[in-house]
């Protein structure tokens, strides 16, 4: 990041950067921008150029004062899905966030969520708040990526337009359907079930599972199993054994349950087993 101020005579290149955006904020004066055959100028009433990792040249015209920073692109589609609701796809933001563009002060939205923008990188200088060590508390990267997939990607508005009843109702049923799945780990679980419950397409359905676990949603049943497998072995029956809770959950190898476990926790079940028995009154 690099904020200041800057007057004429200055103009010069940006190169190309796989992945990584550009981010211009301008606080006072203007700059002309050249990329991809366009040409925007940026100034008061349009404050914000985007580059999505495209070269470009820039001229200031009288003077610039503003902020200078990089962003991940990856990182902003999938902040900009994951404002749009479970299911939704980053690739659905590749219009919007893979070409040239400059953000004007439109409308009262544009106008607030720019100060918004703004107010943020004040708060990354506050000396206060550095000085308490309170900034990483903050989160202000998620806010300032937040921020801006708003005002890139206009499709946004209108799915925040929808209203939360709108999309509480794609969580519930998201929700239900993860309840479901916690309460049958014992009962073999597929991904036509899943699809035919939540009515999500199997795309959807990953894409939900990715954004809420940061995983597939076989891969999530599987890690429950051993979650739930290692609550029985610490807690164990008299009669349990490694062999009946792998087959409790699901496993039909206890050779393949061990194994997974012991990647999963560190320790194989039979210690865990061992300790758990050891500790029944």
């Amino acid at each position: 990041m690099l904020s200041g101020g800057y007057t004429t005579p200055i103009q010069g290149q940006i190169g190309e950067r796989q992945g990584v955006g550009s981010i211009n904020l301008l606080l006072s004066g203007g700059v002309t921008y050249s990329s991809e055959g366009r040409t925007l100028s940026v100034h008061k009433q349009r404050p914000l150029f985007f580059s999505p990792g495209a070269d470009y040249h820039y001229a200031i015209d009288d003077h610039f004062n503003g902020v200078v920073f990089q962003i991940d692109l990856d990182r902003l589609k999938r902040t900009a899905a994951s404002i749009a609701g479970l299911g939704v796809s980053p690739r659905r933001f590749n219009g919007s966030l893979e070409r040239v563009g400059a953000t004007e002060r439109r409308s009262q939205r544009s106008r607030e969520l720019l100060q918004v923008l703004t107010k943020a990188f004040s708060l990354l200088d506050h000396p206060e708040l550095e000085a308490l060590g309170v900034l990483p508390c903050l989160e202000l990267d998620d806010l300032i990526y937040r921020t801006l997939a708003l005002l890139l990607c206009p499709q946004l508005e209108a799915l925040a337009q929808q209203g939360p009843e709108q999309r509480s109702r794609r969580e519930r049923v998201f929700d239900d359907l993860v309840e479901w799945a916690r309460a049958n780990l014992h009962r073999p679980i597929n991904l036509s079930q899943l699809e035919r419950r939540s009515g999500y397409s199997r795309r959807s359905l990953q894409l939900a599972f990715q954004q809420r676990f940061g995983c597939g949603p076989i891969q999530w049943i599987r890690q429950q199993r051993l979650e739930q497998a290692r609550l029985v072995l610490l807690r164990p029956g008299p009669d349990d054994q490694v062999a009946s809770v792998a087959a409790r959950f699901g496993f039909r190898s206890q050779a393949a349950f061990s194994r997974e476990f012991r990647h999963h926790f560190g320790l194989p079940p039979s210690e865990l087993l061992r300790e758990g028995k050891g500790l029944r009154p």
